[in-house]
């Protein structure tokens, strides 16, 4: 509320402006959100695998 005492834009601007950072947030997301669903992934794999030991089962084979 200050600060729009302080800056005081027209309608036109403001609504640009949410609209603009809607945009670049919604853009964001659809970008980075499948990057950090597989980087969920392989950690969790990883630690799963090292939680049963499977590593070690699979050196113990002969390749």
């Amino acid at each position: 509320m200050v600060f729009s005492a302080i800056f005081s834009f027209n309608s036109h601007t403001s609504n640009f402006g949410l609209w603009s950072s809607y945009d670049i947030g919604l853009l964001s997301n659809v970008f980075l959100l499948p990057f950090w669903q597989a980087i969920k992934a392989v950690v969790y794999y990883d630690l799963r695998t090292r939680r049963e030991g499977m590593g070690l089962q699979l050196r113990k084979q002969d390749i």
